[in-house]
């Protein structure tokens, strides 16, 4: 009978030993589960507030240099660009609002584009400023081109994938403009608001 106590308090004794085993070992698959879901959380939080680097923060913010006084000395499109980003509230929430597939406002096909990769024959950026600063690179090439909003509009949205002639008649009256007009006259980012807003309905602000 003595042996028999002792034996079942044994067994007691080892249940209650492989118990508090397992709960050390939920308590250290919890913590990793509690660490992985915080590291994530952070690294998310991480993406949303360098999503939209500013000029201060973009490392292409070396090559210009100190802030000039005004967007009106600004010629280049591309450091008017980072000028708006930097000084100009509206416009730096207009950017922020800008949430579509590959970070990509301009829907460009892969081109070599700088700070991008290619996905399914679409250039990929890993950030929205970027992707929209593509865009502007893209105008500028084609206003080296002499293209009319016309030809301009046909060759970005080509009849066969889209409603041109729709197309057209939008962009005329966004940029005020007619269809037969230079695009070298149109303010390079406005044109790019057009676009973004023809690509994706994304509404733009007047600046």
């Amino acid at each position: 009978m003595k042996n028999k106590k002792i034996s079942l308090s044994l067994i007691a004794h080892h249940k209650n030993k492989k118990k508090k085993q397992q709960q050390r070992k939920d308590i250290k698959i919890i913590s990793w589960i509690m660490f992985i879901a915080i590291s994530i959380g952070v690294i998310a939080k991480h993406d949303l507030k360098t999503i939209q680097p500013t000029m201060a923060s973009a490392p292409e913010y070396s090559l210009f240099g100190k802030l000039p006084e005004s967007e009106d000395r600004i010629l280049d499109p591309e450091k008017k660009y980072y000028y708006l980003l930097e000084t100009n509230e509206n416009f730096r929430n207009y950017i922020n609002s800008i949430i579509v597939k590959r970070n990509n406002p301009g829907n460009l096909r892969c081109g070599g584009q700088p700070s991008s990769t290619c996905d399914n024959g679409f250039a990929n950026y890993k950030f929205i400023t970027f992707g929209f600063r593509g865009l502007i690179k893209q105008i500028e090439l084609d206003q080296s081109r002499n293209l009319t909003l016309e030809q301009f509009i046909n060759k970005y949205s080509p009849p066969h994938e889209n409603d041109t002639p729709h197309l057209i008649n939008r962009a005329e009256q966004e940029l005020k403009a007619t269809r037969g007009q230079n695009i070298n006259e149109f303010d390079t980012i406005k044109l790019a608001m057009v676009m973004t807003k023809q690509e994706w309905s994304i509404p733009y602000p007047e600046l």
